[in-house]
């Protein structure tokens, strides 16, 4: 065949084409049978899906609003305690800085000496700081002195249960002014003798500052001394101690959030201040002629309905409640009378009766009740504050320290890698999608659409023009010639066969019947098994297929083609450019030879037919590319007369 023809094959059998039909329809109403019963189904399950889902998002919902809002306390109080301690930390600083040192105490010595006391007494680290602030004010304590004055300054504040900060004020001025410490130490609870007094006058005389200094700590430590430690020793001090450890974790979760937060604050803070004074301007215009207006209703309408209102109480209001009262003062009296018969002859001898009851019963069961908690509960008090000592405290505060000492560090370490190594391994991925694989299949859609899709519209116009002219020929061969045989058969069948079937279909039912019936039983039987074992044979086969699938399903890619970039694979994509170049030169070559030309021998020309059911066709490519039709419906037609005149 010419490499410029197009080869067309049909082969015509109108019994299977009916058939097909037959079974295409019946298929069709079973499908539209089960889709209604399944729709039927779906509506329902729907239905019991949408209720549940209703009622899961309902405790989703309150559930995530309840874990946001505790989400949202326990940030605001890791952010308080770190807050708190910055200010602290800031005053401290600027203390030294005020005082240029003058003390030799660095806010490093004041943290270590807080951290200490926080552990072993009530004061939180914070309340340490804050007292050191107010000790280093005074220029005239030493270095040596300082934490003396820091250890007094404790004691005096846990046993006049003040705060740390007002302490340190009363002793710093005390420091600063040995002479007339008396009456300052005196209002502190602390008493200094005439010999000290002496003393102290004396020291200051010569200016030996810091050995008056002294002299007024000892007072203090012998008359103090130690009250800090002890209160923080008891049950209550372990436990304020417990929740002071407990905050300064906090403290150390808000020291990791604030850094985040700052920027973000000092943005709103700008916002604040760019854009609510505008707001603000334009309410207060707004405000003023809304209250102006406000008030010129009240005067207009408020003042008429209070009017009214006062009238209403004069004359109805006050009438009701002279009446009310008139009926309380004849009807109350014997009330009361009554109330007070029932006090004297029920209601307190009922209460007499159990007075004694509680007298003589309950009181002395009580007492042996208290006789034995006095007996049993403080040793199991005992027990517990020794659990908390031995056991519980160490292991909060062995997870504490991990907290601060390990995880923090490594989550901090995490955060550094994912912000170093995230970054540049999507770029890496999205130059590849950019220069690479973006690039290839642009280069393939244009490829399809430059190429095959103008091949696929060629074979579909095609399809069209042929189906549609044989679909003519077959009609008219239908309405010419098949239908009127068929006619002419049947009534010859109706006339001469039937009564011939119908005596053969007599002798047949009474001999050849039963030997069918053998045949079908012994025969037919033995095939049934036969084909048993061949159906089990395929079905191993099949089987067998789908195992293989499976297995190939697994193969997974050669790592030599995903290697390093630029891998074998990305080499190939970024080459297939080239590829489908050397392609387009072929398939331009047989892209013409899907033009539809004039049928060979048509109009002008000899019919070459064979004489079968079987219809060749040759269409060479013509110079106006225009095909013969009537030739065509004409060379349908005859074919299909010579294959029902061979049959």
């Amino acid at each position: 065949m010419d490499e410029n023809q197009i080869g067309l094959q049909a082969v015509l059998d109108d019994a299977d084409f009916v058939k097909g039909s037959s079974d295409y329809i019946a298929k069709m109403g079973e499908m539209d049978s089960e889709t209604s019963s399944a729709s039927s189904g779906m509506a329902g399950g729907f239905s019991i899906i949408d209720g549940a889902i209703l009622e899961l998002g309902a405790k989703i919902t309150d559930f995530a609003f309840g874990a946001m809002k505790d989400l949202v306390g326990a940030i605001g109080s890791f952010i308080t305690e770190a807050s708190d301690a910055e200010r602290g930390q800031v005053k401290l600083a600027t203390v030294i800085n005020s005082t240029g040192g003058a003390a030799g105490i660095t806010a490093e010595d004041v943290n270590a000496l807080a951290t200490a006391y926080q552990n072993t007494t009530e004061f939180t680290d914070d309340a340490v700081v804050s007292a050191s602030s107010v000790l280093l004010k005074y220029t005239s304590l030493g270095k040596d002195v300082f934490p003396n004055a820091l250890q007094a300054t404790l004691d005096m504040a846990a046993a006049m249960g003040t705060d740390a900060a007002g302490a340190a004020q009363a002793l710093g001025m005390a420091m600063e002014d040995p002479v007339g410490a008396a009456g300052k130490l005196k209002r502190a609870g602390v008493m200094l003798t005439d010999e000290q007094k002496d003393m102290i006058k004396t020291m200051v005389d010569a200016g030996d500052q810091a050995g008056a200094q002294q002299i007024i700590l000892d007072a203090v430590a012998k008359s103090v001394g130690g009250t800090a430690a002890a209160m923080g020793d008891t049950f209550g001090g372990k436990l304020t101690i417990f929740n002071n450890q407990m905050d300064n974790m906090k403290e150390s979760i808000g020291n990791a959030i604030i850094p985040a937060l700052t920027p973000l604050i000092g943005t709103f803070t700008d916002l604040a201040m760019n854009v609510l004074p505008p707001l603000i301007e334009q309410f207060t215009a707004w405000l003023q002629p809304a209250l102006t207006d406000l008030a010129s209703t009240a005067s207009t309408n408020l003042v008429p309905a209070l009017m009214t209102v006062a009238d209403w109480v004069t004359g109805t209001l006050v009438p009701v409640l002279q009446t009310v009262w008139t009926w309380i003062a004849t009807n109350l009296p014997p009330a009361i009378t009554a109330l007070a018969n029932f006090w004297t002859t029920t209601l307190y001898p009922a209460l007499v009766v159990v007075g004694d009851w509680m007298t003589t019963t309950l009181f002395p069961a009580m007492q042996v009740l208290f006789d034995w908690l006095a007996t049993n509960l403080p040793p199991a008090i005992s027990a517990l504050a020794n659990f908390w000592t031995t056991t519980l405290l160490p292991a909060i505060m062995a997870v504490a320290a991990w907290v601060t000492g390990t995880l923090i560090p490594t989550l901090t370490t995490i955060w550094t890698w994912i912000a170093t190594t995230l970054p540049p391994a999507i770029q890496t991925l999205a130059d590849f999608w950019t220069l690479t694989l973006q690039p290839a299949l642009l280069t393939v859609y244009d490829w399809i659409n430059t190429y095959l899709v103008p091949i696929f519209v060629k074979i579909g116009e095609l399809f069209n023009v042929t189906l549609t002219l044989a679909i003519t020929a077959l009609t008219k061969v239908w309405n010419e010639d098949l239908l009127p045989a068929l006619t002419k058969i049947w009534d010859y069948i109706s006339t001469n066969l039937n009564p011939i079937f119908e005596k053969i279909g007599t002798i047949l039912s009474v001999t050849v019947g039963p030997a069918i019936g053998d045949f079908v039983k012994n025969v037919l039987g033995a095939l049934e098994t036969t084909l048993g074992s061949i159906s089990k044979k395929i079905q191993d086969v099949i089987d067998w297929v789908q195992t293989l699938i499976d297995k190939l399903s697994g193969v997974s890619i050669p790592p030599a083609i995903m290697g390093n970039s630029p891998s074998p694979f990305e080499v190939s994509l970024v080459g297939i450019a080239d590829a489908l170049g050397a392609v387009t030169s072929e398939v331009g070559k047989l892209n013409t030879g899907f033009s539809v030309g004039p049928i060979a021998g048509g109009a002008g020309g000899g019919s070459s037919v064979s004489n079968n059911s079987t219809l060749n066709l040759n269409m060479p490519t013509t110079v106006n590319g225009q095909m013969d039709v009537a030739f065509l419906q004409a060379l349908i037609v005859q074919t299909v007369r010579d294959a029902m005149a061979t049959g």
